[in-house]
């Protein structure tokens, strides 16, 4: 199945890297108070 965004070597590996990624507090805290999204695919 192919992924968006990994036609390429070098992205599927930076994509694969977000895995570790670590969200503080802040952070979390920061995405939480953003509007909500419009035109979603929900």
């Amino acid at each position: 199945m192919p992924v968006p965004g990994t036609k390429r070597e070098h992205w599927a590996v930076e994509n694969a890297a977000a895995a570790s990624l670590r969200l503080t507090a802040e952070d979390l805290t920061e995405i939480a108070a953003l509007p909500a999204p419009r035109g979603s695919w929900d």
